[in-house]
């Protein structure tokens, strides 16, 4: 095998590691749900549409686990009752991109921003999460989910 051959070799499984790896952060565990805001609006939605959630009680929380089949499970847990249970998918497009859809709230394509400390913001352009709640169609979203157990 020539030099080129093998150079190539070598950046094409360097550039697979790094596609699994993106997708090994977010299917790692145990995610938390700590807001949510569809076009650009400065109130958490979760507030609006799960009952009894309090944005700073540790008692109310939406749970996100990222399965390696593509599943994504949703939880809403309330004083350590499950209140709500909903299943969805998931897959990664590119690196840092990842299509998500679960209920009926996101279903679309979202960046993934690393805040650092197991944070990540994920956000979508204007016109790319479809919200059939209500009938709002095509919006902006962003997420703020924060790794709760590995």
């Amino acid at each position: 095998m020539n030099r080129i051959s093998s150079l190539f070799l070598l950046a094409l499984c360097l550039f697979c590691g790094c596609k699994k790896a993106q997708e090994y952060k977010l299917i790692a565990g145990e995610w938390k749900l700590e807001s949510g805001y569809m076009n650009h609006s400065s109130f958490n939605i979760l507030n609006q549409v799960m009952p009894y959630y309090a944005s700073d009680s540790a008692s109310c929380y939406f749970q996100i686990i990222f399965e390696n089949d593509g599943t994504v499970y949703g939880n809403y847990y309330t004083f350590d009752t499950l209140n709500y249970f909903v299943v969805g998918e998931w897959k990664l497009k590119k690196y840092n991109f990842f299509y998500i859809k679960i209920d009926q709230y996101l279903d679309g394509t979202f960046n993934a921003e690393e805040l650092g400390d197991g944070y990540l913001k994920l956000t979508s352009d204007n016109d790319s999460n479809t919200v059939s709640y209500l009938g709002l169609g095509k919006v902006y979203a962003e997420l703020n989910i924060h790794l709760e157990k590995k």
